[in-house]
């Protein structure tokens, strides 16, 4: 796909249902994470809808960010990011499965560069 193409494909994956001033800041971060050039993205369908991952692979990383608001950046080792993708948020915090959970705030982008 073109860089356009996964731009418009990430942006379709954000639900109608968040709100219009949401968006912008939901967007935002898709794109930083994506500024980053992983080497390959991912974008839930069916129950992981709204969800995309960004693979890293020489870094061993992969970042799972979702378009829910006031929610966390998840980072997992690119070795099973898809058998922990399958868990609910309850059981990847109680067996401290994330190698890393980055809040949605004023340091988020802080973060996410540390990363790297």
């Amino acid at each position: 796909m073109t860089e356009e193409e996964i731009k418009e494909k990430i942006e379709n994956t954000i639900s109608i249902k968040i709100k219009k001033t949401q968006r912008p800041i939901i967007l935002q971060r898709l794109e930083y994470i994506r500024s980053k050039k992983p080497d390959e993205i991912a974008i839930g369908s069916a129950g992981y809808q709204g969800y995309v991952v960004y693979n890293f692979y020489k870094l061993g990383i992969s970042i799972l960010e979702s378009e829910y608001p006031d929610n966390a950046t998840y980072i997992f080792d690119s070795n099973n990011w898809e058998d922990l993708s399958k868990l609910s948020k309850t059981e990847i915090l109680k067996g401290n499965l994330a190698k890393q959970r980055i809040f949605h705030d004023k340091d988020w982008t802080i973060k996410i560069d540390q990363l790297f």
